[in-house]
């Protein structure tokens, strides 16, 4: 494809915390490039594409390592602005290195493009089971894995509010949830990793308050992450793994948490075979807490909902109060590496990363546009 223009974009290796493999780097940033012609920038053409074909995004841009566009990456769009440039993106990097920058193209301009380029489900490994940006304002929360684990219930009065990395629900501490009735690849019986950005409006006294969960009472129990029951000055986040309804075991954060405050959470739930599985909580990509090293195990193949921002208990729902973001759910225990890269990349896109000056491509040969 004879793209006009690319940009070069160098990550900073000093944010990947260990050399990674098909890691989902994200992409944020509002450059006048990225405009439409009509608006000024260098896009030609705009497309439908994202995770549910509803997004509009620029048909005639790639990420790739080269600065003609050949050999794209596979790539996620989740936000584009074609009035002002802004771009929201999940690339699959294969091999982002922590003793060396990284670096890779977004090449664009080419007006014979008029469909997405996107690989949308191929950005997330196998063991992604959900991967919820939760941006959409109406319809379904898409899931942009192969599982297709779109939302079945969506009970939100906000859908509107600024998140951490686009937009998200704003759930309002009495009814408000989103609800993924159980499918064969939610149905998680060994290892696990939840993550999700959340901030609270509010925290009750006395009351549990559910980010993701998978626990349906006195019926199907498999894993719980919320907050604990203290009083809302000596909250912290709670995790629970069950091996039957009434058998289960809890780890939880140190660090007490504060209203209108980002926090990236993840909890992981390594399952060995031999009794001694292990449960961990990471606060921002740090682990808080000392492991609990004797968790039960495996967890029963329930057909519970998973549900965001509450549990299905008709008398004790934990309701959350607050936002919710970007919710992944994988089937494998990620590493200490990938949660702090994680959160380097999405606490503060801008300093991951740089976004070089517009290269002109003309006849595969580079010369800058002043």
């Amino acid at each position: 494809m004879p793209f006009k223009y690319c940009k070069k974009i160098t990550i900073d290796h000093t944010k990947v915390e260990a050399d990674l493999t098909g890691y989902p780097f994200l992409f944020s940033s509002t450059d006048s490039k990225f405009k439409t012609v009509a608006n000024g920038g260098r896009i030609q053409n705009t497309a439908l594409g994202g995770a549910n074909g509803t997004v509009t995004v620029p048909a005639d841009l790639v990420f790739s390592p080269n600065p003609d566009g050949s050999s794209k990456y596979d790539f996620e769009i989740e936000k584009y602005v074609p009035t002002t440039g802004e771009l929201i993106a999940h690339i699959r990097l294969p091999a982002p290195s922590a003793v060396q920058d990284t670096v890779l193209y977004v090449a664009y301009g080419d007006p014979l493009v008029t469909t997405s380029q996107e690989n949308v489900t191929a950005v997330w490994d196998a063991n992604f089971k959900g991967v919820w940006h939760l941006q959409q304002t109406s319809g379904v929360y898409a899931d942009s894995t192969a599982n297709d684990n779109d939302s079945t219930t969506v009970q939100v009065t906000s859908r509107t509010a600024s998140g951490k990395i686009d937009g998200c629900p704003e759930f309002d501490g009495s009814d408000d949830y989103i609800e993924r009735t159980n499918t064969p690849s939610l149905a998680i019986t060994g290892d696990l990793t939840i993550e999700a950005w959340v901030k609270a409006d509010a925290f009750v006294d006395g009351k549990l308050q559910c980010i993701v969960t998978k626990d349906q009472v006195d019926k199907q129990r498999a894993y719980e992450l919320h907050t604990s029951w203290d009083s809302p000055t000596q909250k912290t986040f709670y995790f629970y793994i069950f091996k039957s309804v009434s058998v289960s075991t809890a780890v939880a954060t140190y660090t007490r948490l504060s209203t209108g405050t980002w926090y990236y959470v993840v909890a992981v739930y390594d399952y060995i075979s031999d009794g001694n599985s292990k449960m961990r909580v990471y606060l921002n990509g740090v682990q808080d807490v000392g492991e609990n090293p004797n968790a039960v195990g495996p967890m029963p193949n329930t057909t519970s909902p998973l549900q965001i921002g509450k549990r299905p208990w008709p008398g004790d729902p934990g309701v959350w109060d607050g936002l919710i973001d970007e919710v992944r759910v994988s089937a494998s225990v990620r590493s200490a590496a990938y949660i702090l890269t994680t959160y380097n990349n999405q606490s503060d896109p801008a300093a991951f990363y740089t976004l070089g000056g517009e290269v002109g491509l003309l006849a595969r040969s580079y010369s800058f546009i002043v």
